[in-house]
């Protein structure tokens, strides 16, 4: 039943006459007259974006003007009657010694006096959890440090006295200085140690180019890279950083031959940044956003990023409103003020724009949200292992061009990617020369920014090859709707061992079409604007805007009269386009343009419909020739855990018993509920169990040495436990033992257990 003013966007489907464009002269047979429930979107039709003041954020959540509030808790941790809050990692709380105190203050005194600042912090700040290690339960890669972080906590914890260091000045400001009661001396400048927070845009800050929907680096969200970013810098002494930047070489190369190998050396760079102790982890912030739950106007269904929080893709991806599950304006209130630049390859890097970016734009791969892996979105992929470059493949070049790969190149791996294609916003349809281009933007790129953020990709790839194009069809309803996808194989001189992290390094893939980025570039090659606001700011040019700067945009319009008139083709898609696809191109960009007042083309599920200086309305692309469902994503909402109960050794194998979290659904609202493996599962229960998959043991074998010689997963198959084989080499070691439920690695209760003698 249709609720009063519900606006219902299924598409009427005419008869076969009718004109349905499916990519690639793909077809849809289907019946004259019926409706086609068919969302190939997400739930809400509308979003509404506004920057709004904490106060003004605060009375819009109370009164029901507003939905969340990304980025901010305006109230300050004690939240009003029908709120809910997503937990996530802020920030490091660190101590960094000046360059006089490394100077005066050996290395082990350094040590002492920065766990005496921690064991005083003041724990009841409202989002501030004290623990002295860098890699946190925040991030995937935890359970390898586990035994290091506890070892780190302990020694915070031992030898505690009663005063402050008398023989320590330190600077703190804002939430740092509110850490610090009953410090003797708190100035501004000319302290011994800075105590700060940093936060994890400022670690990575080429993880905020949104890169036409490519993910760069893909290790960005593990700790250890985080630590080396937020560390190495500090290091004064040549040796230290020097064997640093080897094991960092090492690890983002590829140049490991086990999990096991890789994991060492992670550990091994993590405990040499932190033997210095130049900079110190204290601590981390845990961010703290509202959302409402009230019962007809508040939202769930609600996904979110263990380190990004509401700001990120699955938010979008997952949230619907309660009073319209398929439709309805999600209203969303953000703190900071939209001061960067919109364009689709270095722009959209505030709080703001990030936010737009996530629900225009489509990336080949999502971050997965509880853990530091990355899953499938806009492509899928298979792996094969290879020895060399087949013949047919090509390199991008700096000057724009493809070449011939040597026939006696050499490659580690062929991932063959299969596109998930869909129609451009202006009602052009993808191919293979807009998936491919992206190589060309990052080879022949002049803009630093864009040159180190791809900078990953660049050393891995060995060449490409487009394979061909392959059909896939879904039937919905008694109808069958085609995609014609391109498959691209791409070649990488090495293999990460983590699977996913090889899959994200190169993808296939654009969000916008070639002829977007041909502009934007081409903007910048003339001087007209710069791509990143680095180089804008070294160069004295303007940061490209291509919605808000409308002197700038008529002076693309004149560009893209010239290419159109010419039906220009970037050199590199020569092979690829035809003289008239390319001028069809340009003039379906430039009939966009007329109507819409901007040049921000995507294949995303949202567009971009209007703009102020305040904020900006988005509404949903409903279109057949999107490739993903309603809910296609929501095994991610609602986060929940599994927990070892009981450990038991027996001959060559543990049993390890569990509880697990489920969610309970009624009305509308929930509950988590915590029930023993192996219960009897009711249909409700089964039906979820196929919808978050089976839970999975996770393990981590440490040797008496600090080595790690075993780690794996173990998935579910029957009965009350999970059964560990223990092989005898593994005798005399020590387990620690995680339960991972729906992909959530998220702050996991983790257990450690002593392996039997043998």
């Amino acid at each position: 039943m249709r609720r009063a003013g519900e606006v219902r966007p299924a598409l009427r489907i005419f008869s076969l006459a009718a004109s349905l464009l499916i990519l690639f002269a793909g077809s849809i047979p289907v019946r004259a007259g019926h409706e086609l429930p068919y969302y190939p979107s997400f739930y809400p039709h509308e979003i509404q974006l506004t920057v709004s003041d904490a106060g003004g954020a605060a009375e819009a959540l109370r009164t029901g003007l507003t939905h969340a509030t990304p980025g901010t808790d305006p109230f300050g941790g004690a939240l009003p009657p029908q709120m809910a809050a997503a937990a996530s990692w802020g920030g490091y709380v660190v101590l960094t010694f000046s360059r006089e105190a490394i100077h005066s203050i050996a290395p082990a005194q350094r040590c002492v006096l920065a766990r005496d600042v921690a064991r005083r912090l003041d724990r009841t700040v409202g989002g501030f959890v004290v623990y002295p290690y860098p890699v946190t339960p925040y991030h995937g890669d935890y359970l390898y440090h586990y035994d290091r972080a506890v070892d780190a906590q302990r020694a915070v914890a031992a030898d505690a006295t009663t005063a402050w260091p008398t023989a320590l000045t330190i600077d703190a400001s804002g939430t740092a200085a509110r850490l610090m009661p009953g410090a003797p001396v708190v100035v501004e400048g000319g302290g011994q140690a800075v105590l700060e927070e940093v936060r994890l845009d400022s670690l990575v800050p080429e993880t905020a180019l949104p890169l036409a929907g490519r993910p760069a680096p893909p290790w960005s969200r593990e700790g250890w890279f985080h630590a080396y970013r937020l560390m190495a810098g500090a290091v004064s002494d040549p040796q230290v950083r020097t064997q640093a930047a080897g094991l960092y070489h090492r690890l983002t190369a590829g140049a490991t031959a086990t999990v096991e190998e890789r994991v060492n050396l992670e550990r091994q760079l993590v405990s040499l940044l932190r033997s210095t102790c130049e900079r110190v982890v204290l601590g981390y912030t845990v961010r703290r956003e509202p959302f409402t739950t009230d019962f007809s106007n508040g939202i769930d269904n609600v996904g979110y990023d263990g380190q990004t929080g509401l700001n990120s893709a699955i938010f979008f991806r997952t949230v619907r409103l309660k009073d319209f599950p398929w439709n309805g304006v999600l209203r969303m209130r953000i703190s900071a003020a939209a001061t960067a630049a919109w364009n689709p390859l270095a722009g959209f890097t505030d709080a703001f724009g990030r936010m737009l970016w996530e629900a225009v734009g489509d990336p080949a791969l999502l971050p997965a949200p509880y853990r530091s892996g990355w899953m499938a979105n806009r492509v899928t992929w298979t792996m094969d292992a290879v020895d060399r470059v087949p013949a047919g493949a090509l390199m991008p070049g700096s000057d724009g061009r493809w070449r011939p790969v040597s026939p006696r190149a050499q490659a580690a791996v062929k991932i063959t990617y299969t596109l998930r294609p869909s129609d451009f916003h202006d009602g052009t349809t993808m191919t293979a020369a807009d998936a491919i281009y992206p190589y060309i933007s990052a080879f022949a790129t002049a803009d630093r920014a864009v040159a180190a953020a791809t900078a990953p990709m660049r050393a891995a790839l060995a060449g490409l090859r487009v394979a061909g194009i392959t059909k896939i069809t879904k039937q919905l309803w008694g109808v069958d709707l085609a995609w014609q996808a391109p498959v691209i194989e791409v070649y990488l001189r090495h293999f990460p061992r983590d699977a996913e992290q090889a899959a994200a390094l190169a993808p296939a893939w654009s969000a916008v079409p070639w002829t977007v980025l041909t502009l934007m570039e081409e903007a910048a090659r003339r001087g007209l604007a710069a791509l990143s606001e680095a180089e804008a700011a070294s160069r004295g040019l303007p940061w490209l805007d291509v919605v808000r700067d409308r002197g700038m945009n008529e002076r693309l319009l004149g560009l893209v009269d010239a290419f159109a008139a010419q039906d220009y083709r970037p050199a590199g898609l020569e092979a690829f386009v035809t003289p008239a696809e390319a001028g069809a191109r340009w003039r379906a960009l430039r009939a966009f343009y007329l109507a819409r007042g901007h040049w921000l083309v995507t294949n995303g599920p949202y567009q971009l419909t209007s703009w102020t200086d305040h904020g900006a309305i988005l509404t949903v692309f409903r279109d057949l020739s999107y490739p993903l469902t309603l809910g296609t994503y929501d095994r991610y909402a609602i986060p929940h855990h599994g927990y070892v109960t009981t450990v038991t050794n027996r001959p060559g194998q543990l049993e390890v018993g569990a509880d697990l979290e489920r969610v309970v659904r009624f009305s509308r609202s929930f509950e988590i509920v915590r029930e023993p493996l192996g219960k009897p599962p009711s249909p409700e229960q089964a039906f979820t169990a196929v919808h978050d998959g089976k839970p999975q043991c996770h393990y981590v074998v440490v040797r008496a040495d600090g080595q790690i010689i075993a780690s794996g997963r173990i998935e579910y198959a029957a009965g009350n436990a999970f059964t560990l084989q223990i092989p005898e080499r593994l005798a005399r070691s020590s387990v620690i033992l995680t339960i991972v439920v729906a992909e959530n690695e998220t702050v996991p209760a983790v257990t450690m257990v002593a392996l039997p003698r043998r």
